[in-house]
């Protein structure tokens, strides 16, 4: 026998941002709507740490520092790829999930709750290059005025 299987998904009138497992940042209909009639195309990330909170915001032209939206056909939704910002701030992202969002009219942003529990990593920091290994072997590392010191008596 048939059972009715109810339509769980509820469409959002409001803005709604998601991160993906692929690491994009996709917004819903009502945010691309949010985005175009602001005429915004592309957007600065703004990130709190202390709130564990991000922000997009309106940039004026394209900058090296910033992300473009890519806004689906008929502007069903739009979305860009921002897996080393979540990586970098340590957001577990295997999972899709809509995250609370709300357009800020007074600062013209829209700003992104993420939940404290998808948080698994400490945040990182880019690493700096500490010393230079020398082959021959593991465990050879020398930092860079020994290596110098090294190479100026070889040529006497």
């Amino acid at each position: 026998m048939y059972k009715i299987f109810p339509r769980n998904l509820a469409r959002a009138s409001s803005p709604v941002v998601s991160a993906n497992r692929l690491g994009r940042i996709t917004l819903n209909a009502a945010a691309a709507r949010k985005m175009l009639e602001k005429q915004i195309e592309y957007v600065y990330v703004l990130w709190d740490a202390d709130a564990r909170k991000f922000a997009l915001q309106r940039c004026p032209e394209p900058d090296a520092t910033a992300y473009q939206l890519r806004f689906a056909e008929g502007n069903a939704g739009a979305g860009f790829s921002a897996k080393p910002f979540l990586k970098t701030i340590g957001y577990e992202f295997e999972e899709t999930i809509a995250l609370a969002t709300q357009w800020l009219e007074n600062e013209q942003l829209l700003e992104v709750c993420l939940p404290t529990e998808s948080f698994n990593k400490k945040y990182r920091f880019p690493r700096t290059r500490k010393s230079k290994k020398v082959s021959g072997g593991a465990g050879n590392e020398v930092n860079e005025k020994e290596l110098a010191a090294s190479s100026s008596t070889a040529r006497q």
